[in-house]
């Protein structure tokens, strides 16, 4: 029983540190996406985001590829594709892979399960066969 009682003062020890550190800036590893998705332009008017297919090496190409709403697990990525089509008008390779680093810890999750994040596999798509995406916000192309 003693010994039961330690390990909760310890584990009660541990989750105190855990939030000073992130009180303190220290980013953990799996709040880095988190703390990646607070550092990006506010993405709360997009209520989605039509992914089209362009290139030589896009399967259907200029056809609507997939469509990202702003709902409840799909706002990260809403936020992730909006701050690269803000910032490249398109993703392509380079801005797939700035996209793939902002999903952190996501990242690491997608690779080891594909198909559990699909738009975490998109962009690693993207990467591999060097294909590019156009985005249409709320209906409007990103130029």
């Amino acid at each position: 029983y003693i010994h039961g009682m330690a390990f909760v003062c310890a584990s009660n020890v541990y989750a105190k540190r855990l939030r000073s550190c992130s009180r303190m800036g220290v980013d953990l590893p799996d709040r880095q996406f988190r703390t990646n998705l607070d550092r990006l332009p506010d993405s709360d008017g997009v209520e989605k985001i039509e992914l089209l297919a362009v290139g030589r090496r896009a399967v259907r190409r200029g056809e609507l590829d997939a469509v990202i709403r702003n709902i409840s697990g799909q706002r990260g990525s809403i936020a992730v594709y909006n701050a690269l089509f803000q910032k490249y008008k398109i993703i392509d390779k380079r801005a797939a892979q700035e996209g793939l680093e902002l999903y952190a810890e996501k990242w690491n999750d997608a690779k080891e399960n594909p198909g559990k994040h699909p738009n975490i596999d998109r962009l690693m798509l993207v990467v591999s066969e060097d294909m590019t995406l156009v985005g249409k916000i709320n209906g409007k192309y990103s130029s």
